[in-house]
């Protein structure tokens, strides 16, 4: 079943419209928290889109006259139709070296050589400052003449999701949550104390204090609410320095 093809069946348009309509919620509940695994979240919010096909999403560096000069972060995901076919890990480890100077269908093709007859996508937004954007590739087999516009029309909301997250673009990957902070993050989330976290975790207090220091300073948060909402994508990064203290 195509995304939208011409004169598709009511059944078949009300199917694909729930999809786009799904895509966009799912965009719009990314979570705030910059993590390495933010690219495969957000490509796992659009594959609903291609259930029989896959997407990419990436994080890139632009420079002076706006193109692609670095891909700093890549994920994928692949449509529950092709979840477990031997081409789906083939796009996990391709991903892993996408460095095209373009983002456009020929310059990926490669990547979706698995995917015979594929029609391919792409989108690209620029983020805050105009120094870095947020990619994706979409591709599908039975994808109808719509799929470009749809993308397009979502590459907005995923823009301002990966805004709220990396804030300014820089993509400084120092910036980013290390796996223990968010280790903490997560139990952060779930109400638990310093004190709590440091006796589950078999970390002292104090290290584990260290990290939420990191986290309000990574997350631009000012208070233990803030940082939760912020993690949760409900607010924006607030400016200027922080000057919380985690407790």
């Amino acid at each position: 079943m195509s995304l939208v093809s011409d004169f598709e069946p009511e059944k078949s348009l009300a199917a694909a419209l729930g999809r786009i309509v799904s895509a966009c919620g799912r965009v719009l509940k990314l979570p705030g928290a910059p993590t390495p695994d933010w690219c495969e979240r957000a490509a796992g919010a659009l594959v609903v889109l291609v259930p029989d096909g896959g997407v990419v999403v990436a994080l890139a560096r632009l420079g002076v006259n706006g193109r692609v000069v670095e891909v700093v972060s890549a994920g994928a995901a692949t449509g529950a139709a092709v979840l477990a076919a031997p081409g789906a890990l083939a796009l996990r480890a391709e991903v892993g070296h996408i460095c095209n100077m373009q983002w456009a269908p020929d310059a990926l093709r490669p990547v979706w050589d698995w995917l015979p007859s594929a029609r391919v996508v792409c989108g690209a937004a620029t983020l805050e400052g105009g120094r870095a954007a947020v990619l994706a590739s979409v591709a599908s087999p039975t994808a109808g003449e719509l799929l470009h516009a749809v993308l397009s029309e979502l590459m907005g909301p995923l823009a301002e999701a990966s805004r709220r997250t990396f804030g300014d673009g820089v993509l400084r990957h120092s910036d980013w949550l290390s796996p223990r902070e968010q280790e903490v993050l997560s139990a952060l989330l779930l109400g638990k104390s310093i004190r709590e976290i440091a006796i589950e975790s078999g970390r002292s207090a104090h290290t584990v204090h260290d990290h939420v220091k990191n986290l309000h300073r990574k997350l631009h948060a000012n208070s233990r609410g803030e940082l939760v909402a912020r993690a949760l994508g409900y607010i924006e990064p607030s400016p200027g320095p922080e000057t919380a203290a985690p407790g």
